[in-house]
């Protein structure tokens, strides 16, 4: 496990739910977003998906998001999950 990298995805969560609940009165929606395990610097060469292919798949679902989603996590097609990444 990489400590670091696991402190700052739970700081990113927390970071989600409150800018969530101190922005959606004001109309702004916020989420997280797992966009999957793409072919980066990070991902490396065995990801599962190219840069281009991971981006047009989250610019088609973005146009999507509701107030509704406000504080959610989703994943790069917009479905929601029980739990923070």
């Amino acid at each position: 496990m990489h400590m670091a990298y696991a402190v700052s995805k739970a700081g990113l969560n927390m970071v989600t739910r409150m800018m969530a609940k101190q922005l959606g009165p004001e109309g702004i929606t916020v989420v997280s977003l797992q966009p999957g395990w793409i072919k980066t610097d990070m991902g490396g060469p065995e990801a599962d998906l190219e840069v281009d292919e991971a981006t047009s798949e989250i610019a088609a679902m973005l146009g999507g998001i509701t107030s509704e989603d406000n504080g959610d996590f989703l994943d790069r097609f917009g479905n929601h999950s029980d739990y923070a990444w």
